[in-house]
């Protein structure tokens, strides 16, 4: 099996992947009923649980408390029992719902630490999924939940063909081109912080070994 693997080194931990953060308008109508924690060997999911197809909520670490996460619901209804109860040993320390009186609604998560994450949507479910830091990891190791999508995937190998990588105001946006679809797993590694992408069944087709971010 062929892989290529991307790391990018970064200087703080507000790194957002390159599909979180994007904004889409919310229906008043649209309820969230359900909020699940599930905790994974290498990552934490929230996962929002919705009768309907969710938009792609933005999404931010706070300023004001830099290790919780803000997920901007809008007119979003949320329906959910507080206070949350979350086993003490996971990442998230609670999951808080706060409605301004202009009745717009925010998901806040509080962390024990500073990780990275992201956001994505999935049939009638809201994503986020913390990183876990990892001291180490061997390099032929696939997770379990890597290898049923390697199964399931028909697709065959694709190349990758650039990686662009842009600095906003708020975070560092990368994103991988290819010509077609990859399993793809995003980990989070310390000793030094970085983040690293195992591109599966992916030939590398750049034409530089790497990229300086300034």
């Amino acid at each position: 099996m062929k892989r290529a693997k991307a790391i990018w080194m970064v200087m703080c931990l507000c790194l957002f992947l390159a599909f979180s953060g994007f904004t889409q308008s919310t229906d008043p109508s649209y309820v969230i009923d359900q909020v699940f924690v599930h905790p994974g060997m290498n990552s934490t999911q929230v996962v929002l649980q919705s009768k309907s197809p969710p938009p792609l909520f933005p999404t931010y670490y706070s300023i004001e408390h830099p290790a919780t996460i803000i997920v901007d619901l809008g007119e979003t209804t949320v329906n959910i029992n507080q206070p949350f109860q979350i086993a003490s040993n996971l990442i998230v320390e609670d999951v808080i719902v706060e409605v301004s009186k202009k009745g717009h609604s925010r998901l806040l998560l509080p962390l024990r630490q500073k990780v990275p994450y992201h956001l994505y949507t999935y049939q009638n479910m809201t994503i986020i999924e913390l990183k876990k830091f990892q001291n180490d990891r061997l390099a032929d190791f696939i997770p379990i939940e890597v290898e049923k999508q390697l199964q399931n995937t028909t697709e065959k190998s694709c190349y990758l063909k650039d990686v662009d990588i842009k600095q906003l105001d708020d975070r560092l946006d990368v994103k991988a081109k290819l010509n077609g679809e990859a399993v793809v797993d995003v980990f989070a590694l310390e000793n030094p912080f970085r983040i690293v992408a195992d591109f599966y069944n992916t030939k590398n087709a750049l034409k530089i070994p790497a990229l300086n971010i300034n």
